[in-house]
């Protein structure tokens, strides 16, 4: 019997062991975060400061405003390639059906007409 509730308490003890070492080692990751987000909440408050603050806002500003340029000039030249694309896409459309349809029309319109002679 008394060996049973030795082997118990041991056990209750590694358990208890187990459960403050976990809990310890949460607290020790708990604390990193902390310390990070400490150093970003410092990184972001001289980012921002007064006097900084205008600066960076103009930066990118003129950033958006260069970048909105660029993408309309970028625009009229992909409208530029795509009526070229599609003007070089129509030529061969366009002259094959004028080339046999002359040819047909010709030849169906003679034959109309030799037939209403008879």
């Amino acid at each position: 019997m008394v060996i049973a509730i030795a082997s118990i308490n041991i056990l209750m003890a590694v358990l208890g062991f187990y459960v403050a070492w976990r809990i310890w080692h949460l607290g020790q990751t708990l604390a990193q975060v902390a310390d990070r987000l400490g150093n970003w909440e410092q990184q972001a408050h001289q980012a921002f400061q007064a006097e900084r603050a205008p600066i960076l806002i103009l930066r990118g500003r003129q950033g958006t405003a260069q970048f909105r340029q660029q993408y309309a000039h970028l625009q009229g030249q992909l409208q530029q390639i795509r009526q070229l694309i599609y003007l070089v896409g129509l030529v061969p459309l366009l002259t094959r059906p004028l080339r046999r349809g002359s040819c047909f029309r010709s030849t169906v319109s003679g034959q109309r007409h030799a037939m209403r002679r008879h």
